[in-house]
């Protein structure tokens, strides 16, 4: 009973915890519905091309201090955090005045320089918001914070809403993205219970800065993940394409990190939890990849079955997938699970996230090879391709570095990571034998798929009783 309700206490906090990932994907994604169906392609892929360089920059400047003032709650702390916030702000403002017609460039639209140079005010609020709200969650009161994103969201889409009909052109996501920086801020010091205060107090500041610069490597590594790819579309294929690729991992691949960003936390908890001994037993991290496998597929057979009807029917017309670009976003749905899934988890419950940094940057080798391919091959679908090599790559290397290391060399869950492949396999080559959008065509992937993953389960069910009890005991 003691572990049904500690369970339940959880799965509490784990509703709790997914209201502000859930809050910002929708919001993000309604604002690109309303932008894909009001401008045309470039100038919705210019759009598009301004977002990609503010969160690229917020990510490689990104010094944790959301979970430093959780770590460190005292109040020096906090107000040394919030002058380093600042002055991340003030700076990367002035990145964007000084670049921001070079950035243009890059992405072919150097007739918008002025638009990518007043994108620098969005950082420069953001950098004045009150940490408090971020330091309250080491007590797991989570609901200012979820509130702030809640009305920040609501006014980013009605100022988008009201700039699109005025401006009818890409500067509407300015005022889109400024409204809700604006309203986030302003909420922050609302809900706040401590005066904001900026001090120069150097011990703190010392801290504040030691424990935030390593974790700049992981932010380098995150930024390659999920940003230099639209750098490199939209400078090759112009930003008419890069937003047809910003609406397909919109509609195909961001989905997995809202996913990813709530279950992780559970699989962290579950490496941890009930033993006597100090580190995760291999059991449990083999059900672990057995089940982020069987997720990973269950996901990916969804995309099969319904990415190439359900983008021209939500975003319009324009925005129209052939059955290759298809197959490899299937392909990179699935690995996308897997590299963030139970090797990352066991790395994290580890505390190797040197280890798990690398690993993160290893994915950047899908652009080296994406550059090759568009050499010998100069279409859209060379850059998907090598994006997914990419993926492959950085997951087999996570796959035998938290199993191998981790577990005397018996190569724990690497098993179940090949049987989980050729699942995804079936789902592949039944969608390539039918890639028509008809009842019958998707019906046969349907099958395929489930039955795939059907025997998957039952299989790594009676290879691991760690993966039933978690499955299907109650207890």
């Amino acid at each position: 009973m003691a572990n049904a309700s500690q369970r339940a206490i959880w799965f509490k906090r784990f509703l709790v915890v997914s209201v502000t990932p859930i809050v910002g994907f929708g919001s993000r994604f309604i604002r690109n519905v309303i932008l894909s169906r009001s401008l045309v392609p470039d100038e919705f892929g210019t759009a598009i091309a301004i977002s990609v360089v503010i969160s690229l920059l917020g990510l490689i400047t990104d010094v944790a201090l959301d979970r430093f003032v959780i770590v460190d709650r005292s109040a020096s702390s906090l107000a040394a955090a919030h002058l380093v916030a600042a002055l991340r702000g003030i700076a990367l403002s002035l990145i964007f005045v000084v670049f921001g017609r070079m950035v243009a460039v890059v992405f072919t639209v150097p007739q918008y320089s002025l638009s990518f140079a007043a994108a620098g005010v969005i950082p420069l609020i953001d950098g004045f918001g009150h940490l408090w709200i971020k330091q309250i969650k080491r007590d797991y009161v989570y609901l200012p914070e979820a509130l702030a994103r809640l009305i920040a969201s609501v006014v980013a889409i009605i100022a988008l809403t009201l700039a699109v009909a005025i401006l009818k052109d890409h500067r509407a996501i300015l005022f889109g993205f400024v409204a809700e920086s604006a309203a986030y801020v302003l909420a922050s010091h609302i809900f706040a219970r401590v005066p904001y205060e900026i001090r120069t107090n150097r011990p703190a500041l010392h801290k504040a800065v030691s424990f935030g610069l390593p974790l700049t490597l992981n932010g380098i590594g995150l930024a390659t993940i999920t940003q230099l790819d639209r750098i490199l579309v939209g400078s090759l294929f112009g930003v008419g394409t890069l937003g047809l690729y910003a609406i397909l991992l919109n509609i195909s691949v961001m989905p997995t990190t809202l996913l990813l960003s709530s279950v992780s936390v559970l699989a962290m908890s579950y490496l941890t939890s009930e033993e006597q001994a100090a580190e995760p037993r291999p059991e449990k991290y083999r059900a672990l990849v057995a089940l982020f496998s069987m997720l990973g597929n269950l996901y990916s057979l969804f995309v099969a079955l319904t990415l190439d009807w359900l983008t021209p029917l939500i975003f319009g017309d324009a925005f129209t997938i052939n059955e290759t670009v298809h197959l490899l976003i299937v392909g990179i749905v699935y690995f996308r699970i897997q590299r963030a899934g139970a090797p990352t988890a066991l790395l994290l419950v580890r505390s190797q996230t040197g280890r798990l940094a690398f690993l993160n940057l290893s994915a950047g080798l899908g652009l080296i090879i994406a550059l090759v391919l568009v050499l010998v091959w100069p279409r859209f679908e060379a850059v998907l391709l090598g994006v997914l090599a990419g993926d492959i790559i950085s997951y087999v290397l996570a796959i035998f570095a938290s199993s191998r290391r981790a577990f005397t060399g018996d190569g724990v869950g690497i098993t179940d990571s090949a049987i989980g492949g050729a699942v995804l396999l079936a789902i592949v080559g039944a969608l390539w034998m039918e890639p028509g959008i008809t009842l019958q065509a998707r019906g046969l992937v349907l099958i395929v798929g489930l039955s795939a993953i059907g025997f998957q389960c039952a299989l790594e069910c009676y290879k691991n009783v760690k993966l039933r009890a978690l499955l299907f005991d109650s207890q």
